[in-house]
């Protein structure tokens, strides 16, 4: 990434290597923090019609540069957190463009750049690899299917997943075996492995469990390229 751009723009902005790739294959993210009223920007209102129906005191001059983020948002793929927002691309060149657009007082409200730090890094992302995940000491996360289980199928599956030697977080602590309830749903769920000998498996306890793959790998090895 051209580091020299980001700290002459703003010397306080977070430059980090993406962990993953976001959604739509994209790979570069700019956060914008403490932008108030920014959740005028996805409301079907209009910003100055949001503005004046929740009397926000706002000045003319924050609604025209609201206006501005929100332009930009039918251009760019975002995402809005109470007062932050964040606008996805997929290069740095699209980023640099976004900066280029902005009021230039927003300038000083960016929060961190993230993005692929070379090729291999890039090349890396594009085949799902995870980097600087919270474990290292295992070859590959894997997400399970968002919805509903048999829990007597989840028991299975977390037995075989314990005795295969697989780290499953702590989402599977309240499955009992007192069968107090029949039906479980899970959204996020995964679990770490080494073996990729067990997914077939896990599919046979119970088919579409496993969802995505994806393999791990640490910032530290891309300093070696």
């Amino acid at each position: 990434m051209d580091t020299l751009f980001w700290n002459k723009l703003n010397p306080y902005i977070k430059i980090k290597p993406a962990k993953k790739i976001f959604r739509n294959g994209l790979m570069y993210k700019l956060v914008l923090c403490q932008i108030e009223g920014c959740r005028a920007i996805k409301s079907n209102l209009g910003v100055k019609n949001y503005v004046e129906l929740f009397d926000c005191p706002m000045l003319a001059e924050k609604i025209k540069n609201l206006e501005i983020l929100k332009n930009l948002s039918t251009i760019y793929s975002y995402r809005i957190e109470g007062n932050t927002i964040a606008f996805f691309t997929k290069t740095e060149e699209e980023l640099k463009e976004i900066v280029k657009v902005i009021p230039k007082n927003y300038r000083e409200h960016i929060r961190e750049i993230e993005g692929p730090i070379n090729q291999t890094h890039a090349e890396k992302l594009k085949n799902n690899i995870i980097f600087n995940m919270k474990n290292k000491n295992f070859k590959y996360k894997v997400s399970l299917h968002d919805g509903l289980y048999e829990v007597s199928d989840l028991i299975s599956i977390v037995n075989y997943l314990k005795n295969s030697g697989a780290e499953i977080p702590k989402w599977h602590q309240n499955l009992t075996n007192d069968r107090s309830f029949s039906k479980a749903y899970l959204y996020g769920k995964y679990f770490y492995t080494d073996d990729t000998s067990i997914f077939p498996f896990i599919e046979l306890i119970r088919p579409r469990t496993i969802n995505k793959i994806f393999r791990l790998d640490s910032i530290e090895s891309l300093n070696k390229v």
